[in-house]
């Protein structure tokens, strides 16, 4: 049985998390509450799913994403819906693109096709460049599906 729906490798990865404007987002939710990180684990221990300062730390600078069950008690916490908390890179792409790109920085990774080992670096692009990135990369990769008759590569 055929599959009922195709995947567009190219830009699938947009339906990733975007680490960097979710903690951004979590950072605010928390500032707005005048909580402070401490607060925060506190509230965390007192609910039995623990989380340090340190980490809460990572989360908010988009070094590690939270659990789910840490999002969903944040969710509760902030009076919001999940999907407030979590933003995607398409989220922020279509958020850049509403202000301009200039002030919005994604993270994006980079794989290097040339070595079978493939390293990955990051490098930090406004979202105009980004938007022009992706754009000059699914442009690429229906290039190089219509030359080789061949599903784009998916890794980034």
């Amino acid at each position: 049985m055929k599959n009922a729906f195709t995947i567009d490798y190219a830009t699938a990865w947009l339906m990733g998390i975007d680490l960097v404007a979710t903690g951004r987002q979590l950072k605010q939710h928390r500032l707005a509450l005048h909580l402070t990180q401490e607060d925060l684990s506190d509230f965390f221990d007192q609910v039995g799913d623990s989380a340090s300062r340190v980490i809460i730390s990572m989360w908010e600078n988009g070094k590690k994403l939270p659990t789910l069950s840490h999002v969903v008690l944040l969710a509760q916490l902030y009076r919001c819906p999940v999907d407030e908390l979590v933003i995607t890179f398409m989220r922020s792409a279509r958020e850049a693109e509403g202000e301009g790109g200039s002030s919005v920085l994604l993270w994006i990774f980079l794989q290097d096709h040339r070595r079978r080992d493939a390293s990955c670096g990051g490098f930090l692009l406004t979202a105009g460049q980004f938007l022009l990135f992706q754009k000059s990369r699914i442009m690429q990769a229906q290039q190089r599906k219509r030359l080789t008759g061949s599903r784009p590569s998916h890794g980034i």
